[in-house]
């Protein structure tokens, strides 16, 4: 792991852009939220926390925000005619920039985003892509919030689960995105309220979700498939997001084309 500079941050949210949310992440009339789950693995399937979750969750939310320095994982896509090799492209990793939101064609790993540079800045974005066949995309914003098992205001009788991070505008904390064109595309969402999930026009057999342990922190991984060309053949589809995996190929008159995403651990920062 990276060594981070060491120092010290005071004002509103400990250094942060936003204090901590008091508006829980699941609260029914923000999301029509079914799942969730805090950092320490209090979840909507087993909603009961004790005061040593609630603040291991808290610590985690301040390490995910600070000192995530990469997510670890690939991402790749082909498209093969006639034994010809049209494309063929592979992201690995995803180190988080200096500087967001934008797009840049490498990983950034010369441009990191130390702790020190995310003190009262607002959420760093990190976009890899290439003709929108491969994309990595993350959004490590400086917001954590709580969770509720009733999903209201803890100044409305909320009854505090612990503490979560979650992307800008409900966006994933991190996508591996692959062969968004032709032959379809397999993704994977990591995310810690199901927003997303519950608001999407998929099938349910093009998307599956789990709660999933990642280098010590709990999360919602969302695995699903979109399809291509109907002329399209579609030969394979994996989503296992216990193992936040999918995968996706296709075969058309001499033509394969696919994509493998999977998202595999975090690397954080040490001092």
């Amino acid at each position: 792991m990276p060594t981070a500079k060491s120092f010290t941050a005071f004002g509103r949210g400990n250094g942060l852009e936003d204090c901590i949310s008091r508006s829980p992440l699941n609260h029914p009339t923000a999301s029509n939220t079914k799942m969730w789950t805090t950092l320490a693995g209090v979840n909507s399937n087993n909603p009961v926390a004790t005061q040593d979750q609630i603040d291991e969750s808290l610590i985690m939310a301040y390490n995910l925000v600070y000192n995530t320095y990469q997510f670890l994982g690939s991402c790749r896509s082909f498209f093969i005619e006639d034994g010809e090799t049209e494309w063929d492209n592979t992201v690995n990793n995803i180190v988080l920039k200096k500087s967001g939101p934008g797009r840049d064609a490498g990983n950034n790993a010369n441009n990191p985003s130390e702790p020190i540079d995310r003190v009262c800045n607002s959420a760093s974005n990190l976009y890899i892509t290439d003709d929108q066949r491969t994309r990595v995309q993350a959004n490590m914003p400086n917001s954590i919030g709580i969770m509720t098992h009733n999903g209201e205001h803890l100044d409305n009788g909320g009854q505090l689960m612990g503490y979560s991070v979650f992307g800008g505008s409900f966006l994933p904390l991190c996508a591996f995105l692959g062969n968004r064109s032709f032959s379809g595309s397999a993704n994977v969402f990591l995310l810690t309220t199901d927003f997303d999930l519950q608001n999407n026009s998929l099938p349910d057999d093009t998307s599956k979700n789990a709660f999933v342990q990642l280098s010590g922190m709990h999360f919602i991984a969302k695995c699903f498939s979109e399809g291509g060309s109907s002329s399209y053949v579609e030969d394979e589809r994996i989503l296992d997001p216990a193992n936040l995996l999918a995968q996706s190929r296709s075969e058309y008159e001499g033509v394969s084309a696919g994509s493998r995403a999977q998202i595999t651990g975090i690397d954080f920062y040490t001092y």
